[in-house]
Formats: structure tokens, sequence, C-alpha cells
């Protein structure tokens, strides 16, 4: 049976998202069906790639799941997840997977995304997938991004260069983003932008966007 590794970096500043997250994953997973090991990242001293790249090497799973503190999945998420990748992997070699976030409380308006697979170029990893395979495959996390921002973007642009392709998969989680972000940047958050695009255009250039999309 798959084991699923849940890695969860967090801060101080958005630990009362965490125990929303941490309920829900509690509530919404069936630890039979799909057996999980949930990692957390609490290191203050650590950013977001690093927490995540700690957390792998942390990880014993078939897939490795990265997810932040403000997530809360919904019922049979991971059952759902392992159906929609067992059949992604009939059409591609799946690399970095994503789902639909909109913002808490519109989640359940399922008509509003699409039912298919969608190949997407960069994914969001606030609720994202990939195998160890894939992962290594890319080189990880970039632990030198200044924070969070496009480390995600950097990890997407690589897996896809060694040869995967990025998903999005026709299932939703909710997100706090909109109460979160600010938070969890504190009061550097534009800064923290600003120094990560940077450091993403520096490593593929300030044309990035129009190479990746297809």
């Amino acid at each position: 049976m798959n084991l699923t590794s849940i890695i969860i970096p967090t801060t101080k500043r958005t630990s009362d998202y965490l125990k929303f997250c941490e309920k829900a994953i509690a509530t919404h997973t069936d630890v039979i069906k799909t057996p999980i090991e949930t990692i957390m990242m609490r290191d203050e001293s650590m950013g977001y790639a690093a927490k995540n790249a700690s957390g792998v090497k942390k990880a014993e799973g078939d897939m490795l799941c990265f997810m932040s503190d403000d997530i809360l999945v919904m019922d049979g998420w991971l059952e759902r997840f392992w159906l929609l990748y067992n059949e992604a992997k009939t059409q591609c070699k799946p690399g970095l997977m994503g789902v639909y976030l909109p913002p808490f409380g519109v989640a359940q308006d399922y008509n509003r995304f699409s039912p298919h697979f969608v190949a997407c170029p960069f994914i969001v990893t606030a609720l994202s997938f990939i195998t160890p395979e894939a992962y290594k495959a890319s080189g990880g996390w970039d632990e030198n991004f200044p924070s969070g921002n496009y480390a995600d973007t950097d990890l997407s642009i690589r897996v896809e260069q060694a040869g995967f392709t990025n998903l999005i998969l026709p299932m939703v989680a909710f997100h706090f983003i909109s109460r979160s972000f600010h938070t969890a940047g504190g009061e550097n958050w534009q800064e923290d932008m600003k120094t990560g695009r940077q450091y993403l255009e520096w490593k593929h250039g300030e044309d990035w966007q129009r190479k990746h999309y297809k």
C-alpha cells in the first residue's frame, strides 16, 4: 500500500492556521486506505524551500506531498489523488502535480473548475504532489531562495526540464491565502516578493514565463 509523506513547513506566525490544517487532515484522511506520515518543519531559522527540502530528507513515502499550513483538505482527498495519479500515469510522465486552490469559502463550487487534467508549467505548491523519482531528477528545492516566493516556480521549471509534465489535477482544497499571506510574510512581504522574483530571473532569465508556456 502506497505511503504518502506530507511535508508541512510552518512558522509561529501561522500557528493558528496550522491547527485547522491538522484537524482537516485527521478528519478527512482514511489512513487505512491511504496511509500517511506527517512531517512538520518548524525551524524558524529556515526558509520555505529549505524546510521543504529538509522534510524530503526525512520522508519515507512513495509520494511526496507539500502542504502549506493554511490548507484545508476535503473529505477523501488523498484517495482521490491516488486515483487521479494512476490515471495520469497512463497519459504522461507526471511531474509536480497541483490542485485548484480557491480562497476559503468557494471551494465547494466544483463547476468553476476543469474536470480534466490540465498541463501547466508552473505549479503552486501550497498543496502539491511529486514522486521521489521526479523530485530527485529535478534537483529538488533550491534552498538559496530568500523566501518562499517563486521557489515553487523554480522547482516547476526544473521538473519539466527533467522530462516530466506538470499537472493541475481536477481536485480542490480550501486555501486561507488571503488571510495568511501577509501574516506569514511579516512586514517585509513585498520586499520578499521582489527579491524572490529577482533570484528566479537570475536563474532562468527575465523571459522565464514566455519560455515555459507552450
